[in-house]
């Protein structure tokens, strides 16, 4: 760009004008402290490179506990008594410090029955159940959706620095010809606001079997051709499902504002995904936590300082009829 354009930009922006119009001491201290918040930027910057870093180092470290994972659900894995007695044990000991009272304490879970009681193959509706452990996301699923999620056999996620994308399998099923759906958020930097924005948004085109769309809705109608006939006309509407999930955001869409609500909500579910239900599907699982774990999480306490009562405890979302829990005890 032109030396000269660039300047006169530079000039009509609107904290130029707001220097300009300051006394000359007061603009050589504020460009001063312009100075400073640039170097306080590239702090950031570095902070925002080694935070992605991290993250994906964890996230590499996991991937082999999460192929385990991925096994035992399916089935495919063996489940040794060493590895029971260690998930025996977490869930004693975590029994142990919700509830001190000795007469309210829970039965301890017996070892060799958890290990050598015969069920049905892997763990049946797994990342179904997942999935209802969290608020947010059970909102989504639709009494429709829920035989499709049956099939689900993972859930995993790409994390990269400029993308995320989060994959979800599925065994072969009569709802639709994928294997794999994706939702794939791209990335870029915003110099100016110091952080990621959303570029785009897209999703898989759902290859749907005949007459098994459960984003739409088919309805007849009748409709009047004259005196004493009657004629039906075939109507397809769109329906609530949890597989809109998978519709790309701009497509077809002049609204703006309404792409900026939707590419907002969109990121907060992928992200939901990557740290909630990919980290932690056990735990909600088994109803051990739910979407809302910022007193327990971050502060490693369960309850807070006002409400200490379990009498007043809600119950936790994921445990609606305790079956999950139970399976847990029962595996």
């Amino acid at each position: 760009m032109d030396p000269a354009m660039l300047q006169e930009m530079l000039d009509n922006t609107s904290w130029t004008q707001t220097i300009k119009s300051m006394p000359p001491n007061i603009q050589k201290r504020t460009k001063g402290l312009q100075g400073i918040q640039e170097e306080q930027y590239e702090l950031h910057q570095n902070e925002l490179k080694e935070l992605r870093e991290l993250k994906e180092k964890f996230m590499k470290q996991c991937e082999p506990w999460w192929d385990e994972r991925k096994k035992i659900v399916a089935g495919e894995g063996t489940v040794t008594e060493e590895i029971a007695k260690e998930g025996i044990a977490f869930l004693n000991k975590k029994a142990e410090d919700e509830d001190d009272d000795e007469d309210d304490k829970p039965e301890p879970v017996d070892i060799k029955s958890t290990v050598t009681d015969a069920v049905k193959k892997g763990i049946p509706d797994f990342w179904l159940k997942v999935l209802q452990g969290a608020e947010s996301i059970e909102m989504l699923i639709q009494e429709w959706d829920m035989p499709i999620l049956s099939h689900l056999t993972d859930i995993t996620c790409e994390d990269k620095e400029d993308s995320l994308k989060i994959i979800f399998h599925f065994s072969e099923n009569e709802y639709f010809s994928n294997d794999k759906l994706f939702k794939t958020i791209l990335l870029e930097y915003d110099n100016v606001l110091g952080d990621y924005n959303v570029n785009s948004i897209s999703g898989t085109d759902i290859e749907w079997k005949s007459g098994k769309n459960v984003t739409q809705k088919t309805e007849k109608k009748r409709k009047k051709k004259g005196a004493g006939q009657v004629s039906y006309v075939t109507k397809t509407t769109p329906q609530e499902s949890f597989f809109t999930f998978f519709n790309s955001i701009g497509e077809n869409d002049d609204d703006d504002d309404d792409d900026d609500d939707q590419e907002y909500e969109q990121m907060e579910l992928a992200t939901m995904f990557r740290d909630l239900i990919v980290t932690r599907a056990v735990e909600l699982y088994c109803g051990e936590i739910d979407d809302d774990i910022d007193s327990e999480d971050e502060t490693g306490s369960g309850s807070s300082d006002e409400d200490d009562s379990d009498d007043e405890k809600p119950a936790k979302k994921g445990a609606k009829d305790d079956k999950p829990a139970e399976e847990c005890k029962q595996q």
